[in-house]
């Protein structure tokens, strides 16, 4: 992983910022109601929550599928609302997988590490972006 940081230390351009306006924060919050705080609660609800959508099935069985089609449910839901802030970031295919991926990675407690609420946010809009990208092109595969 660490090679992998060095090598795409700087995904946006130096002068590249963004903050999520209130709206977008409420938007984000109000989708992923696990966020209301921060720092994060520590039920494993959550976490359950996370690695649901970290992990996508295979399985070609009729059980699977419709479990896959419920989980792509709810990855649209949190997508379209956040369409948005999604527009508005025009994250490049490359930067939204990194952050994706680094999300997928990462622990709880890395998680919890996040000084600054936008970094959250960017990561998990990035991780519900890509999941989206990659969930549906999953279920165009099976039919």
């Amino acid at each position: 992983m660490k090679l992998r940081i060095s090598y795409v230390s700087h995904p946006f351009p130096a002068d590249f910022m963004f903050k999520l306006t209130d709206d977008e924060k409420q938007r984000v919050v109000a989708n992923c109601d696990h966020l209301k705080n921060p720092k994060f609660s520590r039920t494993n609800s959550i976490k359950g929550t996370l690695n649901k959508f970290k992990i996508i099935n295979q399985s070609t069985k009729p059980k699977a599928i419709q479990a896959s089609l419920n989980t792509l449910s709810q990855i649209s839901r949190f997508f379209i609302n956040l369409l948005p802030a999604i527009e508005a970031l025009n994250l490049t295919p490359q930067s939204c997988e990194y952050y994706a991926t680094w999300f997928k990675k990462a622990k709880l407690s890395q998680l919890k590490q996040f000084t600054d609420q936008n970094k959250i946010y960017l990561h998990l809009i990035a991780f519900i972006q890509h999941q989206f990208y990659l969930r549906q092109d999953k279920c165009v595969g099976i039919f």
